[in-house]
């Protein structure tokens, strides 16, 4: 069966920045494979797109420019937030925020951001929600371990059940 929309695929793959040379982002392997229903919006378009097709035991070399991946980053999208917003009780901020820490916030409509911090005052920290990624040229090289056809509970759930059919 080739991969497309609607399929369960097993891979595994190294990231790595620019060319397979590059600076290793990230390495998935058979212990722990990358598993994910096609078509819902979980990988980069262009990235999911360049696997259509492929089979099992089919190998990949995927490149992929910044604009086709993250993007380039935003100036707009380094913002000066409140000291006030990291403080625990009973600590100061600078206690346990690091220049280049890299956390987790949430917007009043309860969206999550990852953003980097980049500079720390007395009343404001100043962070990067640009991706970690944005800028980067991406090289993926890896292996497709498996693909099936979606369960149509996969389907109507949107995302991968295990060989038991169970959610979580």
């Amino acid at each position: 069966m080739k991969i497309s929309k609607h399929c369960v695929v097993s891979m595994v793959f190294e990231l790595h920045e620019n060319a397979k040379d590059g600076r290793l982002i990230e390495s998935i392997d058979v212990d722990n494979p990358f598993v994910f229903l096609c078509g819902e919006g979980i990988l980069l378009p262009n990235f999911e797109k360049a696997l259509y097709g492929l089979k099992t035991g089919d190998d990949f070399k995927i490149s992929l420019k910044a604009d086709d991946a993250y993007g380039q980053p935003n100036p707009d999208s380094i913002q000066q937030v409140p000291i006030e917003v990291f403080k625990k009780e009973g600590e100061k901020a600078d206690d346990y925020l690091k220049l280049g820490q890299r956390l987790f916030m949430e917007d009043p409509h309860g969206q999550v951001f990852e953003a980097e911090i980049l500079e720390i005052k007395d009343d404001l920290v100043t962070m990067d929600f640009n991706h970690a990624l944005a800028g980067e040229d991406l090289y993926f090289e890896g292996k497709i371990l498996s693909v099936r056809k979606a369960t149509k509970q996969e389907i109507e759930h949107h995302h991968v059940h295990d060989e038991k059919g169970n959610e979580h």
